[in-house]
């Protein structure tokens, strides 16, 4: 299993990663087993509870090597995951979702 709890269980082999942010950065626990980051390129759903530091995506066949960008948030229209989806998701508003993140962790704004 994985993460607290072991919520998830890998159905078939697979590779994972761990990404350093948590509930303690501002991502709501709401996010296990149901949002997805952006590594590599490619979105990868999140696997396990959210933990205080940590998450953990469900890879699949792709791998990643540390140092490997994550997304949280980003321009949809580039494929990065949007604010809303997230909102959607997690039936919460965009601003709730956003407001939350530490101001330790870092940004890139893009107009």
């Amino acid at each position: 299993g994985v993460s607290y709890g072991y919520t998830w269980h890998a159905p078939k082999r697979t590779n994972l990663a761990l990404v350093g942010i948590g509930y303690a950065d501002g991502l709501v626990r709401g996010a296990s087993n149901e949002g997805s980051l952006l590594l590599g390129g490619v979105e990868h759903r999140i696997v396990g509870r959210v933990a205080m530091n940590a998450l953990v995506l469900d890879l699949g066949q792709h791998s990643a090597a540390i140092g490997d960008e994550a997304v949280v948030f980003g321009d949809p229209a580039v494929g990065e995951p949007a604010v809303a989806d997230w909102a959607g998701q997690l039936e919460r508003p965009c601003a709730e979702i956003v407001a939350v993140f530490g101001s330790h962790l870092p940004r890139e704004y893009r107009w």
